[in-house]
């Protein structure tokens, strides 16, 4: 039997030192040696009555390793097991003492665990919850911004030359040197206007049918990680301009793109629309400001796996919502580096958020039923179903008992984040006029 010895490295490391008995490596490999005999072919010999000293000749080497490996492997396990260490992460293993003939194997062990966050009291913790007043220049903003999404695209039949103000039809590609970075089918775009990153500042006077070329120098802040500081050069063909016929904002209006009785209706609705929102971004706000508090309380180093993964994550997430501007295959590795080091920092506080979450969960001895995650399962599934994703497939990888840890973990968090805005003084105030323009106009999203 293995011993093993713990050594506190800091708050997130353990070191273990373990030593295999040199008689338990030693029947490890008499084991292997003799069950490679039965089955190894070696010419001048019988299958099963290959000498040792031959096996050790033409396959010593090879199983040494294997079964050295092999020991430090289950041992490994065997010692996190024994000493209760929960491990996150891959160890680092250095071999102290390889076992030679009749001698031990001893090696160690260095692993990263979860910090044990000693919670300073959260009863009472202060915060504001910036709650906007919606104005009726807010519902006549929103309301303008459904007419103009109603607009509808009028051909223009009396002439066949684009100009500042049209809305074109285009197909386009786009190249970087010789490569394809991007292409669209019958995009419509207004010509025209002084930003020269816009596809329309390059088409006025462009006849219809007609193809043009020119090239978009972006500059190294532009935001778009596969456009930042490229120059790009594009083929566009014009293949019909028009005019945006916008509707009035009327009854008739209200009830083709709101199904309201009228225009007073509608109005009414749509502040309330605004007004619920405004106040689940108040909520939003406060639990925010919440965890801020609680991490400013309570200092603690995390694990650097963790964050990795939360980084790599966060990368992930922003390149699936990218779409069609998703980098080409062989940028993205580029791209991924550049944007895990630019969410380090935000990794970081979302990893420490989590942990300090988890310790309250357990100072209040909050749970999660299998059955409350079956029920939460159907309700992602639901909803999956009415977006139009596939809701057997989000089934199916919650059937993964890890996702169905991550999700338990997840509700512990929220659950726990409940709790202590239950026992905190939460100060409705006026937002500021930088909170008012975030949410804005945004009526029904959640």
């Amino acid at each position: 039997m293995a011993s093993v010895q713990v050594e506190t490295v800091d708050s997130v490391r353990r070191r273990l030192v373990v030593e295999i008995p040199a008689e338990d490596v030693t029947r490890e490999i008499d084991q292997a040696f003799s069950e490679l005999r039965q089955t190894a072919n070696v010419p001048g010999f019988r299958r099963g009555r290959v000498p040792r000293a031959v096996l050790e000749r033409v396959a010593g080497e090879r199983l040494r390793a294997e079964v050295l490996e092999r020991l430090v492997q289950d041992s490994f396990i065997d010692a996190l097991r024994g000493e209760n260490i929960d491990a996150i992460g891959y160890p680092e293993i250095t071999t102290e003492s390889a076992a030679q003939s009749g001698e031990p194997l001893r090696y160690s062990a260095t692993v990263e665990v979860k910090p044990e966050v000693q919670l300073v009291d959260y009863a009472g913790i202060e915060v504001e919850r910036p709650l906007r007043a919606v104005a009726d220049d807010d519902v006549d903003g929103y309301l303008e911004q459904m007419r103009q999404s109603a607009a509808r695209i009028e051909p223009i039949v009396d002439r066949t030359t684009a100009a500042p103000g049209d809305v074109a039809t285009i197909d386009y590609e786009a190249r970087v040197g010789d490569r394809l970075i991007g292409k669209g089918d019958d995009r419509l775009v207004k010509v025209g206007g002084d930003d020269r990153t816009e596809l329309g500042a390059h088409l006025a006077n462009v006849e219809v049918g007609a193809s043009t070329e020119f090239t978009i120098a972006y500059p190294d802040d532009f935001g778009r990680p596969e456009l930042d500081g490229k120059t790009v050069a594009f083929t566009a063909r014009l293949k019909s301009i028009g005019t945006r016929e916008v509707p009035p904002l009327d009854d008739d209006f209200a009830k083709a793109y709101g199904g309201f009785d009228g225009l007073a209706q509608m109005k009414t609705r749509v502040r309330e629309e605004m007004e619920a929102q405004a106040g689940r971004t108040a909520d939003a706000a406060a639990r925010s400001a919440i965890v801020e508090a609680l991490l400013r309380e309570n200092h603690f180093d995390v694990p650097n796996s963790m964050v990795e993964r939360r980084a790599e994550s966060l990368v992930g997430e922003f390149l699936a919502s990218m779409g069609q501007r998703r980098p080409a295959v062989s940028q993205e590795q580029e791209v991924r580096e550049k944007l895990r080091a630019e969410m380090e920092p935000r990794a970081r506080q979302q990893v420490r958020a989590n942990l300090v979450l988890e310790a309250i969960a357990r100072s209040e001895g909050l749970a999660v039923s299998d059955d409350e995650i079956a029920a939460e399962i159907d309700r992602h599934v639901e909803h999956a179903g009415a977006s139009g994703v596939g809701s057997e497939r989000l089934r199916a990888l919650y059937s993964d008992p890890s996702a169905r840890m991550g999700l338990r973990l997840q509700i512990l968090r929220d659950r726990a984040l409940d709790r202590v805005l239950e026992k905190a003084n939460v100060r409705t105030v006026a937002a500021t006029l930088e909170e008012k323009s975030s949410v804005a106009g945004t009526p029904g999203n959640g």
